[in-house]
């Protein structure tokens, strides 16, 4: 017995002597540190996106999403406002509990509402959670094209409009013009203004064309649905805000008796039966205030306090999701009022141009040159509010002391 244990107390010792003659060997390689596993994107990805660098349009949805355990996948919990994107596998996270951390000013302001509202002192409390929902928008813009031409080969001029061999030397008075081929040289560069607006209102939202492309497109867009100078010319086009019906966005429900659960006289019976209204948020900025309203379908405004929020969504996250939605919308709706405009205007010219023929060589009023509007977002706004807030909290917070 004492043999044997003797004999493997050697072995052991021979092992760790080789193990360590090895270890101080001149081609001995560390074992490699397996690297820590990297979580999960938590939103998608769009890698072009309006302005350059990419930060607007529809800065990716934060938090809002919940992880699905059975199948080990990320859903989103609020509308992601970019493209469609298939679901993101991801690992299962611990989450350590922070504790006594102080909100910043942004949390401090959602969660306030930094101004005062028809029911802000329920808005402090706690709202219910229940079921999940998945909600997708529409995708906007329709198109990305990478940016993979030099600068210099992206600026449209007039040297496109030189190169351009469709086009006719003259054309007598009162013709229909229903294709780009059917214009005069001298008209196409009369339409080069509205070229290179039409180019800048794909710039600022995402588009990166280069010159070419973005001569081909803008010559298919006027000429699009089979148009003609036939057609009824368009006024010039007056910008209209959003409802807000058009920014609201759907963050829960509430409750109330279904008709049927009541009795003939009106009574209500014991068991009665419940009828799920959806909920929909939205920021109104109107007259200076900051004011979250809760509504039904119909506008009705609701009471915070009555409201189940979507399962895994806080009063927090559906403000900011509510946010970036009213930002999402009012520069899609900007973006689609200025490409009409363009689009518009240069209708107007060519059916002006075709009824006089070529040879007047008509130039361009004024009602058909373009003024493009210029986005306001509500975060901006929201933000300007905010600032007068916290000016005066720190001023009497200075008093106080």
């Amino acid at each position: 017995m004492s043999t044997n244990a003797g004999m493997g107390t050697n072995s052991e010792n021979e092992e760790a002597l080789r193990e360590e003659s090895r270890q101080y060997a001149p081609n001995f390689q560390q074992p490699a540190i397996p690297l820590l596993s990297q979580p999960a994107h938590p939103f998608p990805y769009w890698p072009l996106w309006p302005y350059m660098p990419p930060s607007g349009f529809y800065p990716p949805l934060q938090p809002g999403y919940h992880a699905v355990p059975q199948a080990g996948y990320l859903h989103p919990q609020q509308p992601s406002f970019g493209s469609p994107q298939p679901p993101l596998l991801v690992a299962q996270q611990v989450k350590p509990h922070v504790q006594n951390v102080a909100p910043s000013n942004q949390d401090f302001a959602f969660n306030n509402d930094v101004a005062t509202t028809e029911h802000q002192d329920e808005s402090q409390l706690p709202l219910k959670r229940s079921r999940s929902i998945s909600i997708r928008l529409e995708s906007y813009p329709e198109k990305i094209v990478d940016l993979v031409s030099p600068q210099s080969n992206l600026d449209v001029s007039f040297k496109d409009v030189d190169k351009d061999q469709e086009v006719v030397d003259e054309r007598p008075p009162k013709p229909v013009i229903t294709t780009k081929e059917l214009l005069t040289r001298g008209e196409k560069m009369r339409l080069l203004d509205l070229l290179k607006q039409y180019q800048e209102v794909m710039r600022v939202y995402g588009y990166s064309y280069s010159a070419e492309e973005t001569y081909t497109d803008f010559f298919e867009r006027v000429f699009r649905r089979d148009w003609n100078t036939k057609w009824k010319s368009v006024s010039p086009l007056v910008f209209r805000p959003l409802r807000s019906s058009d920014t609201h966005l759907e963050i829960g429900y509430y409750e109330k008796d279904a008709p049927s659960s009541q009795s003939e006289d009106g009574r209500r019976r014991s068991k009665a039966l419940k009828q799920t209204i959806p909920v929909f948020l939205v920021l109104n900025l109107e007259g200076g205030e900051i004011d979250w309203k809760y509504h039904d379908k119909d506008g009705n405004r609701l009471r915070p306090r009555d409201v189940t929020l979507h399962d895994g969504l806080s009063n927090l996250q559906a403000k900011k999701n509510t946010l970036k939605n009213q930002d999402y919308q009012e520069r899609k709706h900007i973006y689609r009022h200025n490409v009409d405009q363009v689009v518009q205007a240069a209708r107007r010219r060519i059916a002006k141009w075709a009824a006089a023929g070529s040879d007047a060589q008509l130039g361009v009023d004024k009602d058909d040159r373009v003024d493009l509007e210029t986005p306001q977002l509500p975060s901006e706004r929201y933000i300007a509010l905010c600032k007068e807030v916290f000016a005066l909290r720190d001023y009497f917070i200075q008093q106080h002391e």
